[in-house]
């Protein structure tokens, strides 16, 4: 557990930070997030679903008794944070990213010459995937850290495929279309 922490004024007053004031829950998870006795100054680290609603608590009376209904609440508010690029959650590895965590507690920059370098070189490998790749990608140039980007990237494959493959696609399925109602018309 950390002993001490950053955190910012501005987290209430920020772009983020006015977004959550209609999402009260979602704005108590994102503190907590802030501030977890497991949180490190990454933003990388294990979150149970279940640890946030033990610490955090319901977000009403109402679920008092609905377990389920508690923790899709969590889950809820974690897809809210997201959707504001607050974090990433990793349901499967329960691992949480906060995306700009490492800033507000590190640095905005670091020299290649600044000691806390490999002591996070030495942190972010042994950060589980999809994180460590997230991570390398916000990070690797603000905090200089010597990760081969490109070779990040191809390890976390893109859910949906791009604009551009999907329009190529397309334009195969035309081109066949359009041979085969030619050959027809022969």
């Amino acid at each position: 557990m950390r002993d001490y922490g950053i955190v910012s004024p501005r987290f209430w007053i920020g772009e983020t930070g006015r977004k959550l004031r209609s999402m009260p829950y979602a704005q108590r998870v994102a503190m907590y997030l802030l501030t977890a006795p497991a949180s490190e100054m990454t933003g990388v680290y294990y979150c149970p679903v279940a640890t946030i609603l033990n610490d955090v608590g319901l977000p009403s009376e109402s679920l008092a008794r609905d377990h389920e209904g508690a923790l899709k609440a969590v889950i809820e508010a974690l897809k809210a944070l997201k959707s504001l690029d607050f974090c990433e959650f990793d349901f499967d590895s329960e691992y949480v990213f906060v995306k700009e965590m490492a800033r507000w507690q590190i640095a905005e920059k670091l020299k290649p010459t600044d000691n806390r370098v490999k002591g996070i070189i030495k942190t972010v490998e042994s950060m589980p995937e999809p994180m460590r790749s997230r991570f390398i990608a916000r990070y690797n140039d603000d905090f200089s850290l010597g990760f081969e980007v490109e070779k990040q990237q191809k390890n976390e494959a893109p859910s949906e495929p791009l604009r551009s493959q999907e329009q190529e696609q397309e334009q195969d399925i035309n081109k066949d279309v359009s041979d085969e109602t030619s050959s027809s018309d022969s």
